[in-house]
């Protein structure tokens, strides 16, 4: 049991947290539910509100219209800007064990990721950046690519059951470094990310972890919505980059009720609230940028140099069947490697040798760089896993892999092709 005055500090320097029971340590558990609850009343009337309640927000997508879900998270999100001045100082206080103040986002993040096969009917209502983790899987990605702080601590919060495979993955491998985006927000291809860890959580449950942590969401491969709250304070006044829609955005709480304290809140929230409306009126009409310039993408990191060699392969065919040539040690057991530009080649254990398509089907992540257990592979940005026996995801709205297994030949150079799928 890590005591609350430690969560704090071992967080900043890249520990990955997880609370259970979080919300019922600090009483928000039913409070959280009841607003839930209020939102989807709003939204789809009492007897489908009652229903999600009762069988559990895992079951959501049986009871909404995919239309439905942005009126939704618009009333979560007016139903939890609500609670978020009590809420967060509860968790700051008592989990983070913080002393004098907390600065957090007027609004919790609310994601609700249905399943997969679900969400990609409406794919063009939900293609635009916009809804990258609130209701579909978000790349891998820091924080401050989107202009939050560089110092921001992340609550990521279980509010329905939360699996492995349609959870958060966490890169703990790339912890100090801030790697490089496209000019649309996501991952520069070719980056070494490192393993995953993934988690699974109860409702009430919570990972606390940096948002410079490189991070991502896990397609959602089940039968069940994923429901989840996030939240992003600070404990010290919030650092950015450079230029920021959100600078303003930051709320100061104290941790006690004193005068003093509550005469300093309403002081500093009040310029706050000056400052934000003054810069409304200056940039009024102007597009604003909710992403990092291209001359601060310039001076991240670069992990390429990282990502597995390709292995040397000969390929020759013996009465019309494919043998490879190669050293059996250079491709230890578990391990993936780029093959060829298109595909990759895996030993899942001493007697089997995989050659499979490279890229990930969902959103063309290159496998090489993905994570081997047993026989199926692992995306590096979404975790969505192919089984390497027949190429299929549990998404069956994506494409199969082709894949081609081999086994040991007379030497032990020498793998011969067992079947072509």
């Amino acid at each position: 049991m890590i005591p609350a005055s430690q969560i704090a500090g071992l967080v900043n320097q890249g520990e990955i947290i997880v609370v259970e029971k979080c919300l019922q340590a600090i009483a928000y558990l039913e409070p959280v539910r009841e607003a839930t609850r209020s939102a989807l009343h709003v939204v789809l009337g009492e007897e489908r509100a009652s229903l999600i309640m009762a069988k559990g927000f895992e079951s959501i997508h049986e009871f909404v219209d995919l239309e439905e879900l942005p009126e939704i998270l618009n009333h979560c999100y007016e139903a939890f800007g609500a609670l978020a001045k009590p809420f967060v100082t509860e968790i700051a206080k008592e989990i983070l064990g913080a002393k004098q103040g907390v600065y957090f986002e007027e609004f919790p993040n609310i994601r609700f990721h249905v399943p997969f096969d679900i969400i990609v009917t409406k794919k063009e209502k939900f293609k635009d950046f916009f809804w990258n983790g609130k209701v579909t899987a978000h790349g891998p990605h820091h924080d401050s690519w989107y202009c939050c702080p560089t110092n921001a601590v992340n609550v990521w919060i279980a509010l329905g059951k939360v699996h492995a495979e349609n959870g958060l993955n966490i890169f703990p491998r790339v912890f100090g470094k801030r790697l490089r985006c496209t000019a649309e927000g996501k991952i520069v291809p070719g980056q070494y990310l490192g393993p995953r860890v993934c988690f699974d959580l109860q409702p009430g449950d919570a990972v606390i972890f940096r948002g410079e942590h490189l991070h991502s969401s896990t397609i959602n491969s089940t039968g069940a919505t994923r429901y989840v709250l996030s939240l992003r304070l600070t404990l010290d006044k919030p650092t950015f980059l450079g230029y920021s829609p959100y600078k303003e955005d930051y709320v100061w709480a104290a941790m006690d009720a004193g005068w003093w304290s509550r005469l300093r809140e309403i002081w500093a929230n009040g310029w706050r609230i000056v400052r934000k409306k003054a810069r409304e009126i200056a940039r009024r009409g102007k597009p604003i940028r909710y992403l990092v310039s291209a001359e601060e993408i310039e001076q991240c990191d670069d992990t390429a140099a990282d990502f597995p060699a390709c292995l040397s392969v000969q390929e020759v065919w013996v009465g019309g069947q494919s043998t490879l040539l190669f050293e059996s040690e250079a491709l230890g057991i578990g391990e993936i490697r780029p093959l060829t530009a298109r595909t990759c080649i895996a030993r899942p254990r001493t007697d089997v040798v995989i050659v499979f398509d490279r890229f990930c089907p969902h959103e063309g992540a290159d496998l090489a760089g993905g994570c081997l257990e047993g026989e199926r592979v692992y995306c590096p940005w979404h975790n969505l896993p192919v089984n390497l026996q027949d190429g299929k995801s549990p998404c069956r709205s994506l494409r199969s892999l082709n894949v081609h297994r081999y086994v040991p030949g007379h030497s032990v150079r020498e793998w011969v092709a067992a079947n072509r799928s």
